[in-house]
């Protein structure tokens, strides 16, 4: 069972140099909201991880991606390579976001979905 949750900028190399000492049970790594050049967060994450991929052994790594309609899907197909335990999926609003999700990510990944409004839900 995952009790603590941790998130890192994705866009911080100081920030991911301490994913494997983190004291946690995930370690969440953001590639939305805080995160300026979203471009160069997925470039940095490629280079660093393209080896090993997003592996850290004890931990379970959450890569919190871009709403769909907006760089979301360039950050899946990015994140995909580099096989994080899980993919979380802002701002979900319709059946329709999550069949795509489903489509996008690698069936090896988990999908975390983000419901955030009550007309999502619906």
């Amino acid at each position: 069972m995952n009790r603590s949750y941790l998130m890192v900028a994705g866009d911080k190399p100081k920030h991911l140099d301490k994913l494997p000492v983190l004291k946690c049970d995930t370690a969440m790594i953001n590639l939305e909201d805080g995160v300026f050049d979203k471009v160069g967060a997925r470039e940095l994450l490629s280079l660093r991880f393209k080896d090993e991929g997003l592996r850290i052994k004890g931990k379970e790594i959450v890569v919190r991606i871009n709403p769909l309609d907006e760089e979301g899907v360039d950050d899946i197909k990015a994140m995909n390579p580099l096989k994080p335990d899980a993919i979380r999926v802002p701002k979900i609003q319709t059946k329709e976001d999550v069949q795509k999700a489903l489509e996008l990510v690698d069936e090896d990944i988990d999908i975390h979905l983000s419901v955030e409004t009550k007309e999502a839900l619906h």
